[in-house]
């Protein structure tokens, strides 16, 4: 069990033995127990914990499935975004453009942009936006 835990650590190998061993010992423990009666009430107990386990298995088992969702890069999260250049920019010299509400630090890929003309994001280099401006 210590070998399947490192190999898949978290609440995987011994976690679900932990969970089966108490329910076990719970039912051990009060199986022969002459005192022990099952009236509606406990029955209703039985049922609303079985209900909110099964609640919290299946949430947890959603949020591990979404967590695992791949989530697009920096790159192909910009390339193709519309923004507005801040500053003058150009192939030689680089500007500040607007672009989802961030300012960037950018390159025109063929012509110069002035200031407060329309861009799109045509590629990403590092921390560094490849930028065109849109044609009227």
């Amino acid at each position: 069990f210590l070998i399947a835990e490192l190999v898949y650590p978290g609440l995987q190998v011994f976690g679900v033995l932990g969970i089966l061993l108490m329910i076990i010992a719970i039912y051990m423990a009060y199986w022969q127990q002459p005192y022990i009666d099952f009236t509606p009430y406990s029955i209703v107990m039985i049922i609303v914990l079985v209900f909110l386990s099964a609640v919290l298995i299946y949430s947890g088992l959603e949020v591990g499935r979404i967590l695992k969702l791949p989530t697009p890069s920096l790159r192909e999260s910009l390339i193709g975004k519309h923004g507005i250049a801040r500053t003058v920019v150009t192939p030689r010299q680089r500007g500040v453009v607007l672009v989802e509400g961030e300012e960037w630090t950018a390159y025109s890929i063929d012509e110069d942009i002035h200031e407060n003309e329309e861009i799109v994001v045509v590629d990403v280099r590092g921390l560094t936006l490849i930028v065109r401006k849109i044609s009227e």
